[in-house]
Parts: structure tokens; sequence; C-alpha cells
């Protein structure tokens, strides 16, 4: 059962990753001639530094918060 899964992935990956690429240049060409693909890609570079900020921010402050819950006193030493 394992070998069968392992190739059904394979086959499902060289399959499905190949479309998806051919699919998403196909719509960034046909955006290009209408021309909307400026105003399309600032605002998705704009979604990507604001999630990308907004991450790292809550990033900072779960460590930040947290950090009293892992000091280094808690921990038993080695025997």
């Amino acid at each position: 059962l394992g070998l069968i899964g392992d190739l059904f992935i394979r086959a499902l990956k060289c399959v499905v990753l190949p479309l998806v690429f051919i699919n998403v240049v196909i719509s960034i060409m046909e955006m290009m001639t209408v021309g909307k693909a400026g105003s399309i890609g600032w605002k998705t570079i704009g979604l990507y530094l604001a999630t990308t900020v907004m991450a790292a921010t809550i990033g900072v402050l779960s460590i930040v918060s947290f950090k009293s819950k892992f000091a280094q006193e808690d921990f038993a030493p080695p025997s």
C-alpha cells in the first residue's frame, strides 16, 4: 500500500504542478493584454508586504510575551 500511495503522490505532482504553473502564466499573459497586470501587481505586492509585517509583528509579540515561560532556571540540569 505504501508503494502505490507513493506512486500516486508522485504522479499527482507531475500533473498538478505543471498544470498550475501553465494556468498562472496564461492568466498573467491575458492580464497583460488587457492592461490590468500593473494594478493587480501593485495590489499583490502591497498585500504580501502587509501580511509579512503582520506575521513578523505577531511572532515578535508572542516571543516577548511568552519569554518568561521559557526561562533557563525552569529547566533541570542534565544528570
